[in-house]
């Protein structure tokens, strides 16, 4: 029979995604070979000032390490089976231009925290130990990652190159660029791939007392053919073993992907109730160092590493969790990044609020969904990151409009001067209804 998967939840709640394991201990590969090629237009040189910006129109980035010269990334996403193993990877380029600048090429700024305020700042610094080297920057004109994560609800492993198609020497002011690249991967496939099995869709975990609170979500869920679940924090607590319970709850999810084929994850509880991971990050901007703590649900969803392997967020074992040290020293756990399975967060902090969000979820699936209204979608967006190029919230809700091209758009930005508190309550109160609303802003400058 085939599902209907209602599970986005007034317009906020799940996001990421997977499926279940059966593996052997011995695996046998084959090997094969991928070829493509990528064409791209002639750089686009344009002077702001004391320096100028390389571009091109096929650019999916930009390279982005503070002080370093800014310039264009092409990046490539290839997707293969699940438990394949990238042996080699390799960008031929055919034939190199080169092409002296006016001026030097812009570096890019230091991140900055929204909530750090720097005196007197005059814009970017160069790295002087670049900008004063005749060596190429970057050194190579590829790298790659490789990472396990979902594709369509499907397993995968993913390879993504970054192709810099523009190389620079900065002592010479020249550039060196090539309009045409072919790529060549070489990977091994198990000739007997994971299989993961079929038995629940959604596994709803919460603490016990929310039980009977939930049981009326999951018959409902049910009933419109999603196979789901109720596990308790206190029985995953009792089973499992790892460095604290949060990382017992992730061994759970896996333990549910591999053994029920377990696609979303809803997670029931405030963070007293059920708790979630803290990363570690530090920073420096200027002579300015601090640590940010960053409370994340993708902890729970990565659930492996670009072998097949648990990700445990901490590869050095010292207990801190997800470490990035950004313009400064210190070394950085070896993160996935990539979700494994979709999940959503209730974060109810009594049985009143259970029964309240329940009861509000079974009624918007059963009497809201289809009407017309429900296809549209608010998006807000600005300037996220002061003194970066770029409006990223609006980048990102331009995003987030190809990937819901079925929802009617509307779109209060700070660039178009529309983003006030008054003009989100006129598109709300335009129906008596509400509208899906997704928030990609943080920071009005």
């Amino acid at each position: 029979m085939k599902k209907i998967i209602p599970i986005l939840i007034v317009g906020i709640l799940v996001f990421s995604g997977l499926g279940a394991v059966a593996l052997t201990d011995e695996k046998a590969y084959s090997e094969k070979v991928e070829e493509k090629s990528i064409v791209i237009s002639k750089p686009i040189i344009k002077n702001i000032g004391q320096y100028v910006t390389v571009n091109i129109e096929e650019a999916t980035s930009s390279i982005s390490e503070p002080g370093k010269p800014m310039l264009p990334v092409v990046t490539e996403v290839s997707t293969f089976p699940f438990g394949t193993k990238i042996c080699n990877v390799d960008v031929i380029i055919s034939k190199v231009t080169e092409q002296v600048l006016p001026k030097e090429i812009q570096p890019t700024s230091e991140p900055k925290s929204l909530g750090v305020e720097i005196q007197g700042f005059k814009g970017p610094s160069k790295n002087l130990e670049i900008y004063e080297s005749s060596e190429l920057f970057p050194s190579t004109s590829f790298s790659y990652k490789t990472a396990s994560g979902l594709e369509n609800n499907e397993h995968v492993v993913y390879l993504v190159i970054s192709w810099y198609p523009v190389r620079y020497s900065p002592a010479e002011n020249m550039i060196y660029y090539s309009e045409n690249a072919d790529f060549k991967i070489e990977y091994e496939i198990p000739k007997n791939p994971t299989v993961f099995e079929d038995v629940y869709d959604l596994v709803i975990i919460a603490p016990s007392e929310y039980s009977d609170s939930l049981q009326p979500l999951v018959d409902h869920k049910n009933s419109y053919g999603i196979e789901t679940t109720i596990k308790t924090t206190e029985s995953i607590f009792s089973e499992y073993e790892g460095y604290d319970e949060i990382e017992e709850i992730k061994y759970f999810i896996k333990d549910a992907i591999e053994n029920w084929g377990v696609k979303y994850v809803l997670l029931v509880g405030s963070v007293d109730k059920l708790p979630i991971r803290t990363t570690w990050i530090v920073m420096r901007w200027y002579n300015h160092y601090w640590n940010e703590s960053i409370l994340t649900e993708l902890y729970y969803a990565d659930v492996y590493d670009e072998f097949g392997d648990f990700c445990s967020w901490d590869s050095d074992g010292d207990g801190k969790f997800g470490e990035v040290f950004i313009n400064c020293p210190g070394g950085n756990d070896t993160v996935d990044l990539y979700p494994d399975v979709h999940i959503g967060r209730l974060a109810c902090s009594n049985i009143e609020e259970v029964n309240i969000v329940v009861d509000k979820i079974i009624f918007y699936e059963t009497n809201t969904f289809g009407k017309s209204w429900f296809n549209n979608i608010l998006l807000l967006g600005g300037d996220t990151f002061p003194h970066w190029n770029g409006n990223e919230g609006e980048i990102l809700n331009l995003m987030i409009e190809e990937i819901m091209s079925d929802f009617n758009p509307t779109k209060l930005w700070c660039s178009t001067l529309t983003f006030w508190w008054w003009t989100i309550n006129q598109e709300i109160n335009k129906s008596t209804n509400i509208f899906i609303v997704i928030l990609a802003y943080l920071k009005i400058d």
